[in-house]
């Protein structure tokens, strides 16, 4: 990362349905020049499938842009339901794992 910190995208809460504009405009708001980006879902309660949707769009979308991307959970419901839906790269529970996944 040669010492730049990562840009953080941080959303909390239950993210369902209602509110779905919000999730999209959190990751829209990203920049796409940021070399690395943390994804900061340790207050996230619940994820729906459009929520989990637009992880994986923004994920791709930077990927495809250079972006280096890690998601940090804190949560087990969280994981279950991000490892039923097939996420399991990148994902953390430790921040400094974490962030050490956005270095090398």
């Amino acid at each position: 990362m040669s010492g730049v910190e990562p840009r953080l995208v941080k959303l909390s809460g239950e993210l369902d349905l209602s509110r779905h504009r919000e999730v999209q405009n959190v990751f829209a708001a990203c920049p796409p020049d940021a070399p690395t980006v943390l994804i900061d879902l340790r207050n996230v309660a619940y994820l729906d499938s459009l929520a989990i949707a637009e992880l994986v769009i923004f994920r791709r979308t930077a990927a495809g842009r250079g972006q280096r991307t890690a998601a940090l959970i804190g949560n087990e419901q969280v994981r279950h339901i991000l490892q039923l839906s097939g996420i399991t790269e990148g994902i953390f529970t430790d921040e400094a794992a974490a962030l050490a996944s956005l270095s090398g």
